[in-house]
């Protein structure tokens, strides 16, 4: 036996593989070393096999997705199959058509910003492709959507993702931004809105009230409530369009502070505004204290987010995303602080009897406020003492008043206010009703209830107050009507006794009914009398200032009349026993009485007064006509249980019944 050893080197191009028939050994180019033995054998003879390799060809490429809609910044990974399984090249390159859209790379695309892009997967040799079609939007900007003006015309965009990243794109100008789609961060809302040109200051008053008004007020960034009232009370659906056609919607501020979603209630109001508009219809958004905070700089009451997004941003204070180059900004520093629709009157905190005494209109403190709404905190003390006391931050202010919905005023302060306006309601917000809550006999309506979400949603406590022509009622986010919380005014306290060694001279006639001493010419004044005259007088005034609506009125068929009075331009009204009997005196006439029936100064003096008939008809004399002196005189001369005091011009009317009750008559 013959032993070889065999050592054949070629260029690789298969595995070793090796057969033997008989005493023929096949070896297939390659490098082996093969040891084998053979009986009888001199020599070997080797015959060299060159085995051309097979390549199987690819037939087709296949992607998982053929294509997707995603926001700018999301990634999606794509996987391209390559058949047959056993194709002898299975890579691929991948292609973008349009980098600026969308990038990939390894099969991971990235959307850039909105637009389309196709994604393209390439067997390397070019013959065989697959593609996937990519449709870029914004992104999910759930924790808030900025625009700005810039002064160039070309518009920024800062959106912030939940993970609050911060994503700034550039537009040339406003018509290239397209619709924008807004999304909350509590409640998954989505909604589209488009940029308006038509922001402008909005009217302040309004001539009637239309089919259906629905007012609520102080929804601080809770964004369910506030949307599930206006779509229960039909103000707009579930893809946030206007359903209330020429309705009005009435928002009493503050939308700002103490929850995440103050941008998208905004948002939501500036596309209702715009849609109610084209309908006919209108959206009132007045201006809240929290406004005024957040436009100033004063972040006591943001949540934490808004400190993170004006770091992201590099900002040194997050109103800086709300001053008048900003849309928003713009949308909500012209907005007005008092309105007037019909003959209801509307702010967030009040009015104040000082703000109301200034005489100014409504248009001007919607100006005063407007101008200082978007300067720094106590710039309008230093320009005039009218802006300090509108703009104020104490009860005085219109967007801080508090006094009215505290029930701190008595019926006849309200009164005052709402003559001065001329108006019959007002309605208020930001101090706090459990729920919606009437008050001062029915004229004065708190809207300002718990915005803890909660206890409101799941007790279906009454959110916002719906106006019709005819009537006005609460309603809960289901729109079903409900009752008011009734609370009654306070009642004034009387004023201190008076006792005759209290006016220094005066002639007191104890057996004197009637009053001789008055004559049928001159003027007469008829004012309030006070303990001591002059100290405790002023004093009393001073508590209740400006006595300027009293009203009178009389049941039919009784001999007794409660004396109160109505002042108008100076001069004095009183309403007789019978409906006809409406008699204005002369201006220099004022009639005020000095107390009665605990409820000064809506006294109680009893006259008795003869009628013809038991009717209450007024006799000849007393029921048209002449409004002169001697007028006022027929009605002093049948008092029965005063005693009259003169002092000079001065003639006191003291009651025989209680000696506290007095009132004066002063010759001019």
């Amino acid at each position: 036996m013959k032993k070889f050893i065999i050592i054949l080197s070629a260029i690789i191009l298969s595995f070793n593989v090796q057969a033997q028939v008989a005493d023929t050994m096949f070896i297939h180019v390659g490098q082996s070393i093969f040891e084998f033995s053979a009986e009888s054998v001199d020599s070997v003879t080797f015959y060299r096999v060159d085995r051309t390799i097979t390549t199987v060809p690819a037939t087709s490429v296949q992607l998982n997705r053929s294509a997707d809609t995603l926001p700018a910044g999301q990634s999606r990974t794509l996987t391209a199959t390559v058949l047959p399984a056993n194709a002898t090249n299975r890579n691929v390159l991948w292609v973008s058509n349009n980098t600026d859209v969308a990038t990939v790379s390894n099969g991971v695309v990235t959307a850039v910003i909105e637009g389309d892009a196709t994604i393209t997967a390439v067997t390397q040799d070019g013959a065989l492709l697959a593609n996937y079609e990519l449709h870029v939007v914004m992104p999910v900007f759930d924790q808030g959507l900025y625009i700005r003006n810039e002064p160039d015309g070309s518009v920024t965009l800062f959106g912030f993702d939940r993970d609050l990243n911060p994503h700034i794109r550039t537009f040339p100008d406003r018509a290239s931004v397209g619709p924008l789609t807004i999304s909350s961060t509590e409640g998954f809302f989505h909604f589209m809105v488009e940029l308006r040109d038509d922001v402008t200051i909005p009217p302040a008053r309004h001539a009637s009230r239309p089919d259906r008004m629905l007012v609520l007020s102080d929804p601080h960034a809770d964004i369910i409530p506030f949307v599930q009232v206006l779509r229960g009370n039909g103000v707009m659906c579930n893809d946030f369009n206007w359903t209330f056609g020429t309705g009005h919607l009435v928002i009493l501020g503050d939308i700002f502070s103490r929850g995440d979603d103050q941008t998208t209630i905004a948002w939501i109001l500036y596309k209702l505004d715009g849609q109610a508009r084209a309908a006919g219809g209108a959206v009132t958004f007045l201006l809240g204290n929290h406004e005024l905070m957040a436009l100033q700089g004063d972040g006591r009451y943001w949540t934490p987010k808004y400190s993170v997004i004006a770091s992201r941003l590099g900002l040194i204070n997050y109103n800086r995303l709300w001053t008048p180059d900003m849309e928003l900004g713009r949308w909500v520093s012209s907005q007005n602080s008092i309105a007037i629709v019909d003959d209801i009157l509307f702010a967030h905190g009040g009015i104040s009897r000082p703000v109301a005494a200034t005489g100014l209109s409504i248009e001007n403190i919607n100006d005063t406020v407007r101008k200082f709404i978007v300067l720094p905190s106590g710039s309008a003390a230093a320009s005039s003492a009218e802006a300090a006391m509108i703009m104020g931050g104490s009860a005085i202010g219109v967007l801080w008043h508090r006094e009215i919905i505290n029930n701190e005023l008595f019926q006849y302060q309200v009164d005052e206010i709402r003559n001065t306006f001329g108006v019959d309601y007002m309605m208020f917000g930001h101090t706090r009703v459990n729920q919606m809550t009437s008050f001062y006999d029915g004229t004065v309506f708190g809207t300002d209830i718990s915005n803890v979400r909660w206890p409101n949603l799941t007790n279906n406590l009454s959110m916002a107050i719906m106006v019709t022509p005819d009537s006005i009622w609460a309603v809960n986010r289901h729109g079903e009507w409900r009752d008011f919380a009734v609370i009654h005014p306070p009642i004034p306290p009387d004023p201190p006794a008076l006792n005759p060694a209290d006016i220094p001279t005066f002639i007191q006639d104890p057996d004197m009914e009637t009053l001789d001493a008055f004559s049928l010419s001159g003027n007469y004044t008829i004012t309030l009398m006070s303990p001591r005259l002059d100290s405790l007088r002023q004093l009393y005034r001073d508590e209740f200032p400006a006595f300027t609506h009293f009203e009178l009125r009389t049941p039919r068929g009784t001999f007794q009349m409660s004396f109160t009075t109505v002042f108008d331009n100076g001069g004095a009204w009183f309403r007789g026993p019978t409906e006809n009997w409406n008699l204005r005196l002369p201006e220099s006439y004022a009639l005020v009485p000095l107390t009665g029936a605990g409820n000064n100064p809506n006294s109680d003096f009893r006259f008795q007064i003869p009628r013809s008939t038991t009717s209450g008809t007024p006799p000849a004399g007393h029921s048209a006509g002449d409004l002169s002196v001697h007028y006022i005189l027929d009605i002093m001369q049948q008092l029965e249980g005063w005693t009259i005091i003169q002092d000079g011009l001065h003639f006191w009317f003291r009651s025989k019944a209680n000696p506290n009750e007095w009132f004066l008559a002063v010759r001019r």
